[in-house]
């Protein structure tokens, strides 16, 4: 029983330690795969890419977490969305 649990919070410990790495401290995933492209204006590559949120969209919309192609994406965690022209704009609150 002990070993099962002990095998369990290393299996845990390794995962917490692979994601935390995946991420650096102010932009998206970053990659030992030096194959990045030069992005538009607040844009950022993103070797993980995911769901983009517009200008007006709901705040929660629904995403699956599954890892897209990579390409340019707006860091939506610092407030930009794509507008209406497809670019990478801030985007005010909404009320």
């Amino acid at each position: 029983m002990f070993q099962k649990i002990s095998i369990f919070l290393l299996v845990v410990v390794l995962i917490s330690n692979v994601l935390a790495d995946m991420y650096d401290d102010d932009s998206g995933p970053i990659s030992e795969d030096f194959d990045t492209q030069i992005c538009g204006k607040n844009e950022v590559w993103m070797i993980c890419s995911s769901c983009e949120q517009q200008c007006g969209s709901e705040p929660n919309m629904a995403c699956p977490k599954v890892c897209q192609p990579a390409r340019c994406q707006c860091p939506a965690h610092k407030g930009y969305k794509r507008d209406e022209q497809g670019n990478c704009v801030f985007c005010h609150v909404e009320k």
